[in-house]
């Protein structure tokens, strides 16, 4: 009778750690990694243009994405349900790694989070004339730029604080912008994130190495 209890205590346990959705600090909720195809890890794709794998572009892989017709082409993935009450109230991390790669002068791409009722925060990439990275996080005044950082890849964060509602800019680790808060005209938005080239002159491109959205401490 003992060893039954035990067996029947075993698959108890298993059944409710299967059927249970536990989300805690650390948790990514949205990912695209390197040069696997965003489609394959839970992304929608819109409007036309080039996109496919970048191998070791630089020492690493990355997701090219390049305007050619005049049509904005980016990439969406919702939060489920559970995922927007998890987040909801909760410190988050929106990461990005990116190469703008485009000839033109000015902002191409960009990656956003709808955060429901607080709008959207936004990350925007580009060039200025001397070939440097430029991003502006929201309506952050003046746009940061990469000094003598020519096309190669960085990375950018929004790194939100629940307690004041706002959000600091990280460029490579270091805190560069804060008091960053979403867009209130965007508020009757779905949580999600989009990325990709908002922009739809031809031959706009960014080469992704990686985006993600994390619950964090």
């Amino acid at each position: 009778m003992k060893t039954n209890a035990k067996v029947l205590f075993f698959w108890i346990l298993c059944s409710v750690m299967s059927t249970d959705v536990v989300f805690g600090q650390g948790t990514i909720l949205i990912q695209h990694a390197g040069a696997t195809d965003p489609t394959s890890e839970g992304f929608s794709i819109s409007g036309q243009g080039l996109t496919g794998p970048a191998f070791n572009d630089l020492g690493v892989n990355a997701w090219i994405i390049q305007t050619t017709n005049g049509s904005p082409l980016n990439y969406l993935q919702m939060l489920t349900p559970i995922q927007q009450s998890a987040i909801g109230g909760a410190n988050w991390d929106l990461t990005v790694t990116v190469r703008s790669v485009q000839a033109s002068v000015g902002v191409s791409g960009g990656a956003q989070l709808s955060a429901g009722p607080e709008g959207a925060f936004f990350l925007n990439f580009g060039i200025d004339s001397n070939g440097d990275p430029t991003v502006r996080a929201g309506s952050l005044s003046p746009v940061f730029v990469v000094t003598n950082g020519g096309s190669t890849y960085n990375t950018y964060q929004l790194l939100y604080d629940a307690t004041d509602k706002s959000a600091s800019l990280w460029v490579n680790g270091t805190p560069e912008g804060n008091n960053i808060v979403g867009d209130p005209s965007y508020a009757g938005s779905s949580w999600g994130v989009y990325w990709g080239e908002f922009q739809s002159p031809s031959g706009m491109q960014a080469n992704w190495n990686s985006v993600s959205l994390e619950i964090t401490p």
